[in-house]
């Protein structure tokens, strides 16, 4: 998945230019398996994650929690997340229901609502392992802002851009305000995703 602002999947970034240096968080994602009655309930955090930066184009973040926004500048920053499914949740079980929880623990002081967006992605990519307010220069086959996997293996445009590389539609949006823990709420789309990605684990890329 990707955290973005309304048009991508997997990224996280905000629709307001107003953000200063966008957010920080920590994410778990909740299923509920089978009929609400009967049901077992799963909590997944992100098997690999990063985030990538547009003003930083060969960093990324991906050690410590993750960031995502838009600068006052226009500089966008966005977060990828995976949630491996395989060894939680049976391979034939129905998903009910999905919630996505961040807890932000960084916003800018002067901080306005701003819409995000929850977007499936498409291809593959490299989990970013650096730390840093932004990151750091990225090591081989690490994502950035510019490629997938750092050096040789580019996005279709650099930040990933749709539809190649995730999905259009957000499949939920949430708006955001300040540090505290949000939820993005059960949708068709987001449970359709996590289905997908456990009757076809090829096709999980977050």
């Amino acid at each position: 998945m990707a955290i973005n602002t309304l048009y991508g999947r997997n990224c996280f970034t905000s629709t307001k230019v107003g953000w200063a240096r966008g957010l920080r968080f920590l994410t778990v994602l909740l299923l509920t398996v089978g009929s609400s009655a009967l049901g077992a309930t799963v909590t997944l955090r992100p098997s690999k994650d990063t985030s990538l930066f547009q003003n930083n184009p060969d960093y990324n973040l991906g050690a410590t929690s993750l960031a995502a926004g838009t600068t006052k500048q226009g500089q966008k920053s966005r977060a990828l997340m995976l949630f491996d499914l395989q060894d939680q949740v049976p391979a034939n079980a129905t998903i009910t229901s999905v919630e996505l929880t961040l807890e932000v623990n960084k916003a800018p002081q002067s901080s306005v609502a701003s819409s995000f967006g929850l977007h499936r992605v498409l291809v593959s990519w490299g989990e970013g392992q650096k730390s840093g307010v932004v990151g750091d220069p990225a090591t081989a086959d690490e994502a950035t802002w510019n490629d997938r996997f750092f050096p040789d293996t580019a996005w279709s445009s650099p930040g990933a851009q749709d539809p190649a590389d995730y999905v259009s539609a957000a499949s939920a949006t949430r708006d955001i305000t300040e540090v505290g823990s949000y939820s993005f709420s059960s949708t068709p789309a987001l449970v359709l995703d996590v289905q997908r990605w456990l009757a076809e684990p090829q096709s999980n890329f977050g």
